[in-house]
């Protein structure tokens, strides 16, 4: 009898650490689901800011090029 009720506290045991180990899991599981939300975030936050930067450059470049042709034009004529 006592062998049986040491199975059996044995199995409840075992339970009681696979309820445990179940609910670490979906935490676990729920904060890389939030971290993905983030790093997604964050991904196109720096995609947008890089659009940006080279947005600017593009702009400068531009400029840059137009002052090349004028110092170009001057030393033509």
């Amino acid at each position: 009898m006592e062998t049986t009720n040491q199975i059996l506290l044995a199995i409840r045991e075992l339970g009681d650490s696979l309820n445990q180990t179940n609910k670490a899991v979906e935490n676990l599981s729920v904060q890389m689901q939030e971290m993905k939300v983030e790093l997604r975030q964050e991904m196109q936050e720096m995609k947008n800011e890089l659009r940006q930067e080279m947005q600017e450059i593009k702009v400068e470049l531009k400029e840059d090029i137009k002052k090349i042709d004028t110092k170009i034009t001057i030393l033509s004529n």
